[in-house]
């Protein structure tokens, strides 16, 4: 059976599927291509065509743009090439583009005497080309798959850009992710996502990770406490891990204040970081570096 099912998907694999055989043209089609088309592509298709061409012409020569510079810098075949681009070429479309921008904004056009340009040369053509060799390389050494990839690690939302924060999606994912967030007041409650969370302030929370790192705990018996709740931070049951680290603050801090029990001072790497695809949550973070 084994053996016949091998002859007969062997012979299907012989087959040339439809797609790629030579398609027939029919009478009609013939017809159409030889009579029709023509008139259609003299009186409307093409003067509508060389209308749209002359009108993005004159837009990019009344701000004194060229057409690549209209490429997203976001897209990633563009944004190699734009680090790859020569430093003369670079500063000539930065200048371009910030002089169209100051241009829009004072409702002016660039003078009629400087309009007498092509906007039209591909400058940067042999880049993007470049670029689209060294994306392919790196992904055939690094044997690169598409699934792969891991979507939104950090501050990208991992669908090929590698500038952080470019994408809306990704300015959603960070918005109050973390207390250590840029404008947060140290002494300023995190923002709970539920009602009935505990909160906690930026202050208590640095204490008690410097407090609870290793190599800087106040006892030594306290490291075996410090991994199970590590453990149960990373668990499902976070509001309960929550309330045990707000009390654990509140000990670290009143314990830290207190002249009678002199803390470690913590190493100079102990304070909270954003661990590589985790994000910024705080729990994550002393997971991450308890947890090793």
């Amino acid at each position: 059976m084994t053996k016949t099912m091998i002859r007969g998907m062997a012979a299907e694999r012989a087959v040339v599927p439809w797609y790629h055989q030579e398609q027939a043209v029919s009478p009609f089609e013939t017809w159409t291509r030889n009579f029709v088309y023509p008139i259609w592509f003299k009186y409307v298709k093409g003067p509508y065509e060389r209308y749209q061409y002359e009108h993005l012409i004159a837009e990019l020569r009344g701000y004194g743009l060229m057409q690549d510079d209209q490429h997203s810098d976001k897209e990633p075949v563009v944004e190699r090439a734009l680090e790859i681009l020569p430093h003369d070429l670079m500063v000539g479309r930065y200048r371009r583009l910030m002089r169209a921008q100051e241009m829009s904004a004072k409702k002016m056009h660039l003078p009629l005497e400087s309009q007498n340009y092509d906007p039209m040369i591909p400058y940067m053509a042999p880049f993007i080309e470049e670029a689209k060799f060294q994306l392919q390389e790196e992904q055939e050494l690094l044997q690169f798959h598409p699934w792969d990839r891991r979507l939104f690690s950090g501050p990208t939302t991992g669908l090929g850009e590698t500038t952080p924060n470019s994408a809306f999606m990704a300015w959603c994912l960070e918005k109050d992710a973390c207390f250590t967030a840029p404008g947060l007041s140290l002494d300023e409650p995190v923002k709970a996502d539920k009602l009935g969370q505990p909160k906690m302030t930026a202050g208590e929370a640095i204490e008690v990770i410097r407090a609870l790192r290793p190599g800087g705990f106040a006892v030594a018996e306290d490291e075996e406490q410090v991994h199970k709740f590590a453990q149960a931070a990373w668990a499902k049951h976070i509001e309960k891990a929550q309330r045990a680290f707000t009390s654990r603050a509140s000990a670290a801090v009143s314990s830290s204040a207190s002249p009678a029990a002199p803390r470690k001072t913590a190493p100079a790497a102990a304070r909270v970081v954003a661990q590589p695809g985790d994000g910024n949550c705080l729990f994550h973070s002393l997971a991450y570096g308890l947890g090793q």
